[in-house]
């Protein structure tokens, strides 16, 4: 379990092509078939609903920062 409090820097999406981060959003599977704690459980739980178009539009986000 995460510490309370804690974020996991954004920039990690860098190393996530699309592909990745679509599978990532929609299963809570991290790159090497990782789990990733909190990220995981928040993904497969909440992230999971989003459409392919805010995935799509997050990732492009996260990229352009």
């Amino acid at each position: 379990m995460a510490a309370e409090g804690f974020t996991p820097p954004l920039a990690i999406v860098n190393a996530y092509s699309f592909e990745d981060f679509s599978r990532l959003m929609a299963t809570g599977i991290g790159l090497g078939d990782r789990d990733l704690g909190l990220v995981s459980e928040v993904a497969e739980y909440r992230f999971s609903h989003f459409s392919d178009d805010e995935v799509q539009a997050l990732y492009a986000f996260l990229h352009a920062n």
